[in-house]
């Protein structure tokens, strides 16, 4: 049985009425794209497909894309034109767009209707649904990517979507997945390289949303009883990733 989620798009253009169009058709489209083939992703994501519907946003104008881009950390940038995509790329963190949690789809890429230019309103959506189900699928791809985890001589691969929580003490890092892990890194560094499910939620600790079960204001309740402590800096941000996750999935 699949699972359905949202995945995050953000329709960049200059002129309101192109972007309408495009985000029209966007929100009419249900995908349904692979969890992945390989033994991990089938055990930790069981069931074979993923059912994906939109969160859409339009980004109109320059002042608002690059305030839009900065908390933008996972999910698709459709471009409309050359120039949007140029906005996009200069607006969005060189390490998202490498990583491949964030995707660009470039409509002046794509084939159009009849018409030349004003065939725009005619764009061709099955191309546009094939692209989009690219996107997703390496969002998806990316999300499952095990990380490598040196513990001494042993060398741990482990899907971020293991893991609970991970706890920073002096410069080891104590990662609770299905056992604990400790190795030697940052949190800082850990957290980049680490899907947007997780939210560091006090200087000591990153939690994933996904096991979240109670947020109390100053503490997290995981489903398994594990309690994480919340401090109070990062208490707004912390309610509203989960608020956020939660519209999500």
């Amino acid at each position: 049985m699949g699972r359905e989620t949202y995945v995050s798009v953000a329709v960049v253009d200059d002129i309101a009425a192109r972007a309408a169009v495009v985000a029209a058709h966007v929100s009419r489209m249900q995908l349904n794209v692979s969890r992945g083939c390989s033994p991990r992703a089938r055990r930790i994501s069981p069931g074979s497909a993923l059912t994906v519907l939109f969160d859409i946003e339009t980004w109109l104008e320059a002042e608002r894309v690059a305030e839009r881009a900065a908390a933008f950390t996972r999910g698709i940038v459709i471009c409309c034109s050359s120039e949007a995509e140029r906005e996009a790329v200069r607006a969005l963190p060189d390490s998202l767009l490498e990583c491949g949690t964030v995707q660009l789809i470039s409509l002046a890429e794509l084939p159009l209707g009849r018409g030349g230019e004003e065939g725009f309103l005619h764009l061709r959506i099955d191309r546009l649904k094939e692209a989009l189900v690219g996107a997703v699928g390496r969002i998806v791809e990316w999300v499952n990517k095990p990380l490598c985890l040196t513990s001494g001589n042993i060398v741990h691969l482990v899907s971020p979507q293991e893991i609970r929580y991970v706890e920073s003490e002096r410069r080891a890092l104590h990662v609770h997945a299905a056992t604990r892990i400790d190795t030697y890194a940052t949190l800082e560094r850990l957290g980049e390289l680490l899907p947007s499910s997780f939210v560091q939620c006090h200087k000591s600790y990153l939690v994933n949303l996904e096991y979240v079960s109670v947020f109390t204001g100053d503490r997290i309740i995981l489903v398994s009883g594990e309690s994480i402590p919340v401090s109070q800096r990062r208490r707004a941000l912390t309610r509203e990733r989960i608020a956020g996750y939660a519209r999500s999935v």
